[in-house]
């Protein structure tokens, strides 16, 4: 396993949130957070897995011949 380990405060700081939603977003099968490991009772997660995570979450970008506006 690569990357930094970053406890549950670390993670729940990530996104802006209490570490309770960080609870309820591992406990929900179809959002597909991934799941922490645990040295010594303690969670962590693999800021590698954090990143996968979030691209996979987010949308794709239009070319920017979409964006411009024909005049």
């Amino acid at each position: 396993m690569s990357g930094r380990k970053l406890r549950k405060r670390a993670t729940a700081d990530r996104y802006d949130v209490v570490t309770k939603t960080i609870d309820r977003w591992v406990a929900d099968p179809k959002l597909g957070f991934p799941a922490p490991f645990f040295i010594n009772k303690v969670p962590y997660w693999n800021e590698d897995e954090l990143i996968a995570f979030e691209r996979s979450r987010a949308r794709p970008s239009r070319p920017q011949a979409e964006l411009e506006t024909p005049c």
